[in-house]
């Protein structure tokens, strides 16, 4: 069996073919060439063709080296949107999650704010639905538009030749006023808002296939990158940290919970993912890394190119050191939050002290937030996963995670997470069983 997930990301495209047990027996990578230069301070636009051109190009390259797939299933950059008319044709960019028009004022706060008041919850700019919103307000949405989409499920349609796209329920939840309960769209609240609830398409909630490609290879239905990171790094007993720019904590919950704990957010057969979002993970330490090159050019002294060894030497070493809140970008509830830095002795003030600090607060933050919502889970976790870049390439930080939710920690051995849950998903839905079964074939190593 040779199933090929692929995954969607802002700034780069991969591709990975897994086998019978879940080894990886082919990958490629591509950078997403899709951006479109737009300097108006709020735009962030791809082009969804050059995407789907991108998509081929790796489904030809896995056909020509295998002769033949079983299935293939994708994933992507969840929140964004782009228009299809009647006949399924793309007539927008890919309006990407990073899209801020519906930041700016509008009568009654941002547009955001105005969709959110309307629709009786949260929804917020860079989320298809906000961006809908805000392209109809304005007069700006596309002549013609019947549906709108994520680029993964538009590209999932055009591989089987499908007219309509269909959105899983953890890709779906992504574009806002979505009711998680139901596991649909809230099409009463899109209408009160004055948004045509026809624009949204059809939900799914399995693992299914949507069709087949012109060579009769079976397409899964496209599902959110986050669910998808998770389905490919963490069996449903453990809690994950993932370390990348930012940084997430998740954990699986049985059933719908009613919380402000955390994020709620769909996954898979029925079940919820609770997860804490921190929007300065590996960019609070990046920040710190910067901070030093800059006094190394202050003294008239040319830094090393790379000074993370270093600074993760020294992190190692300090003993006592001050407490970080590396809120640096601020947080989904406060975006105007600042990092803080107290507890500084004449002990503690040094850059060694600083480092670990800092790598101290990012797992902090993230423990935190799991300490909050884990109360709401069935069980204790049995594992602790670890994923990101921010993780792989830093076992201190590793083991600070290990310290603090005191269990192990291991990290899944392919990297590319997300692409990894698209072909566990399409290869659940091939074999006609649950994805948590598909699981079962995750390797990992221990940090």
């Amino acid at each position: 069996m040779k199933i090929l997930g692929i995954d969607i990301g802002t700034s780069s495209i991969c591709g990975a073919v897994l086998g019978e047990n879940g080894e990886v027996l082919f990958t490629e990578n591509c950078k997403n060439e899709g951006t479109i230069p737009v300097n108006d301070g709020f735009s962030h636009i791809q082009d969804g063709e050059k995407i789907l051109s991108a998509c081929r190009g790796i489904y030809a390259d896995a056909l020509e080296k295998f002769s033949a797939l079983d299935a293939v299933g994708f994933t992507g950059q969840m929140h964004g949107v782009l228009f299809l008319g009647g006949r399924g044709e793309c007539l927008s960019p890919l309006y990407t999650w990073q899209h801020k028009i519906a930041a700016l004022p509008a009568e009654n706060g941002t547009y955001a704010e105005e969709l959110s008041a309307a629709a009786g919850r949260r929804i917020y700019a860079g989320y298809g639905a906000a961006t809908a919103y805000a392209l109809s307000r304005r007069g700006e949405l596309p002549a013609g538009a019947a549906r709108l989409c994520t680029i993964h499920a538009y590209a999932a349609m055009r591989f089987c030749n499908r007219r309509e796209p269909v959105l899983h329920v953890s890709d779906a939840a992504g574009l806002g006023a979505f009711d998680l309960e139901t596991g649909g769209f809230d099409r009463a609240a899109l209408a009160k808002a004055g948004l045509d609830p026809a624009l949204f398409p059809a939900v799914c909630k399995d693992a299914r296939f949507i069709g087949e490609t012109a060579e009769g290879v079976p397409v899964c239905v496209a599902v959110g990158d986050n669910q998808a990171s998770v389905l490919g790094s963490m069996p449903p007993d453990g809690v994950l940290v993932n370390v990348g720019t930012g940084s997430q904590v998740s954990a699986v919950a049985d059933k719908f919970i009613e919380t402000e704990k955390a994020e709620l957010r769909p996954y898979f057969e029925g079940k919820f993912l609770l997860t804490g979002c921190a929007l300065a993970g590996g960019y609070a330490y990046s920040l710190l890394e910067n901070f030093y090159r800059e006094t190394f050019l202050m003294f008239g002294v040319t830094p090393p190119q790379n000074l993370y060894p270093a600074m993760n030497a020294a992190a190692k070493s300090a003993g006592d050191f001050p407490r970080t809140l590396p809120y640096f970008c601020g947080t989904r509830g406060d975006p105007d939050a600042t990092a803080v830095i107290s507890g500084v002795t004449e002990r503690n003030f040094t850059p060694q002290a600083l480092a670990r600090s800092v790598l101290e607060g990012v797992a902090e933050e993230l423990f935190s937030m799991y300490e909050n919502f884990a109360p709401l889970l069935h069980a204790p976790p049995k594992t602790l996963v670890g994923s990101g870049n921010g993780i792989r390439k830093n076992p201190l930080l590793a083991r600070i995670f290990s310290g603090k939710f005191r269990l192990g920690i291991k990290t899944p051995l392919f990297c590319e997470e997300a692409a990894m849950g698209a072909a566990l998903a399409a290869m659940a839905a091939k074999k006609g069983v649950s994805v948590f079964e598909t699981q079962k074939l995750l390797q990992y190593a221990k940090l």
